[in-house]
Formats: structure tokens, sequence, C-alpha cells
């Protein structure tokens, strides 16, 4: 019980050891109370505390007989579902189409791995097609759902684990485990696995910043996905004839396409990223002689500061800081290209001398 009825006594020492004591007495609501200390200035702190809590109207308990302490707030509840929609309404208005795509995708598959296990759990397709359409997409608030997909809502969110349950790195991990998998069990390439996991974490922060968890549960985990053997289809790649065939049918499209058909056949025979081909302009572009040495990989990239020219790295060996010579490459056979008489030993830029301009001239 609570009462502001505080009284206090003077200090007194108490002579019944042979340094003695000092015996801080008060009472609250009619009840005594007392304290000892060996020094007087402990003494006069203690007294000074209570003094102080009186004076600011804080109440004592009257069985203790100290300030009684603030009732502390229930924590914040919620369960994952409504956490990752709130989450999904946050985020939406500021991720562009693919970003909008990638957060809905994560959230679905994390939502299912926290309800797999639960009984009468409904076709999984209708569930992913409703929490993916409907639940983690705010763009369809405004259209009704279909009954079957507003069941599967209204049993996800009966059947939803509350946040605190990822506080258990069992949970977090079984979560984990479901990011690096594809729908048949198989494991997911990495770049499925990271932008899913980066969601979760994202997801988890937000959770702390709403007080729904003390901290990120992500950052006691120790996890990382299995690796995964990729190979390329070579059924996707185009071969050297139809890439020839391509090229020929940009050709074909007028002058800019005469200009577009070196663009091109860099990124084919070089393997080059569209923004790795187009800092190669004349001014700063040197080609040896067609089948002359000197050319190197990695291609050139742009040296720090604002207009440095462009300069390939030296090649190292791994583990070791001792600079190591590139080995000139045989000069392939590539087509040649009207109005460009420069071609790369190694066969990444075929042709490009009278054409390194063309595509910025062409995006202008």
């Amino acid at each position: 019980m609570n009462s502001y009825r505080v009284k206090f006594w003077d200090i007194k020492k108490i002579s019944d050891t042979a340094r003695g004591r000092y015996r801080v007495r008060w009472a609250v609501d009619g009840r005594g109370h007392c304290k000892s200390f060996a020094t007087k200035a402990l003494a006069d702190a203690f007294l000074g505390t209570l003094k102080d809590a009186a004076r600011d109207g804080k109440p004592f308990d009257a069985s203790t007989g100290l300030p009684a302490r603030p009732k502390q707030a229930a924590p914040a509840t919620a369960t994952w579902y409504e956490h990752a929609r709130a989450y999904a309404q946050m985020k939406w208005p500021d991720l562009a189409a693919k970003s909008r795509r990638a957060i809905a995708e994560a959230l679905t598959t994390i939502t299912l791995a926290l309800t797999e296990g639960h009984r009468k759990f409904p076709d999984p397709d209708v569930m992913r097609r409703a929490l993916f359409g409907y639940a983690f997409n705010p763009a369809s608030a405004s259209r009704p759902a279909p009954e079957e997909i507003a069941r599967a809502l209204d049993w996800t969110a009966k059947a939803s684990l509350p946040v605190a349950a990822l506080e258990e790195p069992e949970t977090v991990r079984a979560i984990l485990g479901a990011c690096a998998r594809r729908l048949d069990g198989k494991p997911a390439a990495a770049t499925t696995t990271r932008p899913k996991r980066a969601v979760f974490a994202n997801a988890l922060g937000y959770a702390v910043e709403l007080g729904l968890l003390p901290a990120n549960p992500l950052d006691r985990i120790q996890w990382k996905a299995s690796a995964v053997a990729e190979t390329v289809d070579r059924r996707s790649v185009a071969s050297p004839a139809q890439a020839g065939r391509l090229l020929k049918a940009v050709r074909g499209q007028g002058p800019r396409g005469e200009h577009m058909e070196a663009f091109f056949g860099c990124l084919y025979y070089a393997a080059l990223r569209p923004q790795r081909r187009s800092p190669w302009v004349k001014p700063t572009a040197s080609f040896p002689p067609v089948g002359g040495a000197g050319s190197t990989w990695p291609p050139p990239r742009r040296a720090p500061g604002p207009s440095g020219p462009l300069t390939a790295p030296a090649a190292r060996n791994a583990g070791s800081s001792t600079a190591r010579p590139t080995r000139p490459a045989a000069s392939p056979s590539r087509p040649s290209w009207p109005g460009c008489s420069a071609r790369t030993s190694s066969g990444m830029a075929p042709a490009l001398a009278g054409a390194c301009s063309a595509p910025h001239a062409a995006g202008r």
C-alpha cells in the first residue's frame, strides 16, 4: 500500500560498537522504519534521497518504507502477421515496383514458415496468393478479396505467432532456412536468399523500433546459407552464329544501328555490362593494332578523380601482394564493323575506334 504521509527524524549516533553507527529513522503512514550506516556521510546521503522523493510528491511503500517504484507499462504485443502488414504499409510508398515485389515475396515466405506446422493449414497455393496479392500488397486494399482468399487471411491472422516468439533462436533459424529454399525444397540461389534475409532483418529492426522486441535477434544468430553450385544453361546463351545474326539485324536499323552494332558487340564478345562499356570513348580509350599484344583483363576502369584516365588494374596472385604480369590472349576472329579499325588482342572490344562515342551520341 502506498502513502504520502511520511515523517523523518534527525540522524542519531548509536554507540553500541567500538566505532559506533548512525541510524536514520522515518515513518510511512504511521509505520516506523530505520536503517543504520557506518558513517554519518552515508546516513546523510540516504536521508537526503528520502526527503527529495517526498518533496517531489512521490508515494512511499508502507511495507518497505521506500519510494514506490512506478508501474512498468505492459510490453507491446502484436502477431507477426499484423507486424508484417504494418511493415509493408510503411515501406510501400517509397519503393520501386521490383522492390515492392521483393518485400511481398519475402514476407510471404516468412509468414508461411511461421504457420506451416499449424493444424488445418490451408492450401499452400491459396495461402501464397492471399499473402502476396492481398496481405502484403497495400494497393489491393481497395478491391474486395475472393471468398477463399478472405478465409486464408482470417486463418493466418488467428494462427500467426506473436512477434516475441522471434526471440527464440530456433524460430529465427527456421525462418532463415525457409528463405534459403525454393518451393520444391531444393536450395535457393544466393540471389534469392540474400534479399529475403535483408527484408527479414529490416522487419525485425522495425519491430525493435516499435518496442515489440528488445533487440534484433538476428544479431545473435550465426547462420550462413549453403553454397549452391550454379551453372549457366547453354540454351539461354546466344551462340556466335546467333549473335552475328542479331548484330547484323541491329546494324540494319539505319545510321544509329551502325553505332549500336559495335556497342552490343562489346557486350557479347567481351561479356561486359553496359555501364562498363559506356565510358569507352575516343579521348580516353586506346587499342592495340589488329592481332597485336598488350590488352589485358579485366577491362579498363576509371581511376579515382573527376576526370581520371581509364587504366587497367594489375592482376595479383590470390593471397599475395606481388603483381603478376598478364598474359596476352590470342586474337580471335571477329566480324568487322564499318568505320571501326581497331580491335583488342583479347577480343574484348572488336572494332571500337570509330564507334566508341556512338552510344553517348545516340542516347542524347
